[in-house]
């Protein structure tokens, strides 16, 4: 209610009043309306205030009530301070004059944009006027959908704008701004809300397999959520997880809630490749992407009858379940020769037993298999490496003493092959040249006995070898073992 008072005039009139204090103004959180708050005017003889408003719709300032001495505290319900800044002066009277005008003090007013195209929403706000240096800084707060409203950044008194980045398609977001004063005080802006409007991604775009085929290929295999609105799909390849940025295919319209794709790339493929399927907007900004679908290309040594293998982690899948080795040697199947947790990059295999598979070429060839579980259906996924094959050579190792007392230890005196002789002698004469063991079975033994089944004498004895390699690769080797009797 706008109290109403006639001053009286006299040719000696008092001083005027001093003015009240105003403190500060807030707008009043989804009205629009703008609370005052002040101080009590020093001089003692006052009768009450008066509320001065200007908008930009008001020229200059115009008084729109009167409160009595006792209230410090004013709610203007025609403010509107949702749609602009409101300023705002104060002044006391008595039965004779009117105090001069308080420091003027103007709303702080929010306004927000949300971008489509990069999912952000941009805050901007005219600041908070009338406390000059004692402005300490703004923080701003927002909510999501109907939760609370948190703390999302505080930024000093010379920042009048912030960003929201990678907000959630279709979420109602609200926001408000407080300043505040050295003193403690704060001021809020009005509130202001946005729908962040725009079709939201796959829920999923998931690694099915990326295995490497014949011919250095590489099948890739993907799921995708296909309810989404976005269609537009780029397949991105480099040599590291984090940098796939080589666009190799392109499809503007799929629809599919399965997409397979072949590459042959230019170079064999003698280092890890990485790919991930990637969605768009309507900006042509990547809004998903698949985990990095990663080509495991293994390698190996060999060291005696020790062969390693070593790979790039598999990080196609949420969770790895394990790696499985296969191998290949000769004219055998392709077999099962390990399982290994997740955790392994590396595996190795004594090859020294593998001289008694028929058809052993001495050149082992292994594939890796990383098995994983992935959104949605968390269903086994499975990808197969590329194919290293190694040639162990033609490996003969013969040991130089024996103990033939059957003790179950080192008993038996026989060469050790990495591949399958095709021909084979072996002639074990004593010192005298008289042969003591014959055999044309790479599988036979000698026990330390001579032909007619007796333990020979301990000492020294010569050998003589000949094998041929299944390639017709001819091997002759002699030398000595002892034969220790204990």
């Amino acid at each position: 209610m706008i109290l109403l008072y006639n001053f009286r005039s006299s040719p000696a009139q008092n001083a005027p009043p001093e003015p009240p204090f105003l403190k500060y103004i807030s707008v009043e959180a989804g009205t629009g309306n703008i609370l005052l708050y002040w101080d009590q005017s020093p001089s003692p003889d006052i009768i009450g205030y008066i509320i001065y408003k200007k908008n930009e719709f008001i020229q200059g300032y115009e008084a729109v009530d009167t409160v009595d001495k006792t209230t410090l505290f004013y709610r203007d319900v025609t403010a509107h301070a949702d749609f602009f800044p409101v300023s705002y002066l104060l002044s006391s009277f008595d039965t004779d004059s009117i105090s001069k005008f308080t420091r003027e003090h103007t709303s702080n007013y929010l306004t927000v944009n949300f971008d489509p195209c990069f999912g952000d929403i941009y805050l901007s706000w005219t600041g908070y006027k009338g406390w000059e240096d004692q402005l300490v800084s703004y923080a701003i707060y927002g909510r999501e959908g109907e939760g609370p409203y948190q703390l999302l950044d505080s930024v000093p008194a010379d920042i009048l704008a912030d960003t929201l980045t990678q907000v959630l398609p279709n979420e109602n977001y609200c926001f408000v701004v407080r300043a505040w004063h050295a003193n403690g005080w704060v001021s809020h802006s009005n509130r202001q809300c946005i729908t962040a409007a725009m079709p939201p991604p796959p829920d999923y775009i998931s690694v099915d397999e990326a295995s490497v085929t014949g011919n250095n290929q590489v099948f890739l295999r993907f799921s995708i959520d296909n309810t989404s609105q976005l269609q537009h799909y780029l397949l991105l390849r480099g040599t590291a997880p984090g940098h796939c940025s080589d666009t190799i295919m392109e499809w503007e319209t799929y629809t599919e809630a399965e997409l397979t794709y072949t590459d042959v790339p230019e170079d064999s493929l003698k280092a890890p490749l990485y790919y991930r399927l990637a969605v768009l907007n309507a900006c042509g900004r990547i809004v998903r992407q698949s985990l990095p679908a990663s080509i495991m290309v293994p390698e190996g040594n060999h060291n005696n009858f020790d062969i390693t293998l070593y790979w790039n982690p598999c990080l196609s899948y949420d969770t790895l379940e394990k790696y499985t080795i296969y191998r290949q040697t000769g004219s055998s199947a392709e077999e099962v020769v390990a399982e290994l947790s997740p955790r392994d990059t590396s595996w190795t295999e004594n090859i020294e037993s593998l001289q008694y598979m028929d058809g052993n070429n001495g050149i082992y060839c292994y594939r890796i298999e990383a098995t994983g579980r992935n959104h949605p259906q968390w269903s086994e996924r499975n990808s197969l490496s590329a194919m290293i094959c190694i040639n162990a050579g033609q490996q003969v190792y013969l040991p130089n003493a024996f103990t033939p007392n059957q003790d179950g230890q080192n008993d038996f005196f026989m060469p050790v092959f990495s591949f399958a002789p095709r021909k084979y002698s072996l002639i074990i004469r004593n010192r005298w040249g008289t042969i003591v063991f014959e055999s044309h079975d790479y599988l036979q033994a000698w026990d330390g006995k001579d032909k007619k089944g007796s333990p020979v004498q301990q000492g020294v004895y010569n050998y003589f070898l000949y094998a041929e390699t299944p390639q017709g690769v001819r091997i002759r080797k002699k030398g000595y073992v002892t034969v220790i009797s204990k």
